[in-house]
């Protein structure tokens, strides 16, 4: 079958109207503001842009005048909804512990299913089984028990008790502090106190009504109508041969029985002469101690001989003595 040939039209001379080239697209126009979508307009294609990253990914991240959820911040007061309770954590026994929130306060446990800590919502009160650490802890009363041996501090008063019953306590006085003693069933056994404006510190005894008071210009008194007293007869010594009292005033001053000699006269004749030496009062004629007969002396805190009165008087009475049978012979001659 022969083949159909084309026909060649030739033109000549010919006149063709210009057709207009269309308009490129804008792409920018498409992405943001596709115009031709009546129902989107720019802004709103703005805000979708902006709402959705590179990686095609939706923006959680919520800011504004309230919350930034980027920097984990409330930025101004927030009125929170009525929920039932909230749980933060999963409890799985053995791995992982939870908090639970709810009107009745909040609870934390362990893996082991043991309360670490719990806020009663209705009183306030709180327990935790671990260490509490803070530079300042503020409460009305602060207790380590309230069974066996604890401590309680409130107000200003600290109590080392026994179960409920206070023991030692100290404690802010009028004039300053307190600090006193009480026994295992709580009676007041003594207490020390700074006792008026002059900060004088007083000692007292409830149970022997006494009270000793250290003054501030270290002068000390006693009341009460007590006395001190050596534990002991003897071996116990009032100051020190090196350390001794400047003056002690008394109105009676009591001895043993006086111990003396046969012959005191004698005795009185063993004494040397005096000597002219500095001594506790000044310098003057002295006794030597180891010239002292020894009738006279005994051995002080270094175990020294020295002068003692109780001895020296004892003698002097028995020389007297002596001396008075003499004037009597004499006086019947």
């Amino acid at each position: 079958m022969a083949q159909k040939k084309d026909k060649i039209r030739i033109a000549e001379n010919e006149e063709k109207k210009d057709i207009k080239f269309p308009a490129l697209l804008n792409y920018e126009e498409i992405l943001y503001t596709p115009q031709q979508l009546e129902d989107i307009n720019k802004n709103e294609g703005n805000k979708l842009n902006t709402a959705i990253n590179d990686d095609g990914q939706v923006i959680t991240d919520l800011i504004n005048t309230k919350l930034n959820t980027q920097t984990k911040q409330i930025l101004s007061g927030f009125t929170f909804g009525v929920s039932g309770a909230i749980q933060i954590g999963t409890y799985v026994n053995g791995t992982s512990g939870d908090i639970r929130i709810s009107p009745n306060g909040i609870v934390g446990r362990d893996s082991a299913g043991n309360n670490t800590f719990a806020i009663d919502g209705t009183t306030g009160n709180a327990t935790f089984a671990g260490s509490i650490t803070g530079s300042t802890i503020t409460g009305s009363t602060l207790q380590t028990g309230t069974s066996g041996k604890n401590v309680d501090i409130t107000q200003g008063r600290i109590s080392q008790r026994q179960d409920t019953t206070e023991i030692v306590y100290t404690d802010v006085g009028t004039n300053g502090g307190w600090f006193g003693l009480k026994d295992i069933n709580g009676n007041s056994a003594q207490y020390i106190y700074v006792s008026d404006a002059n900060r004088n510190i007083c000692f007292h005894c409830d149970v022997g009504d006494f009270t000793f008071e250290l003054a501030a210009n270290k002068d000390i008194y006693f009341s009460g109508g007590r006395s001190i007293s050596p534990a002991a007869s003897t071996g116990y010594f009032l100051g020190l041969s090196s350390n001794k009292w400047e003056t002690i005033y008394r109105t009676n001053e009591v001895s043993c029985a006086l111990p003396t000699s046969n012959s005191a006269i004698d005795v009185f004749k063993k004494i040397k002469h005096p000597k002219i030496m500095k001594g506790d009062y000044g310098e003057r004629h002295y006794f030597e101690v180891d010239k002292f007969p020894d009738e006279m002396r005994f051995l002080n805190d270094k175990k020294e001989p020295d002068i003692e009165l109780t001895r020296t008087l004892g003698v002097c009475v028995q020389a007297i003595r002596e001396l008075i049978e003499k004037v009597e012979k004499l006086e019947k001659k």
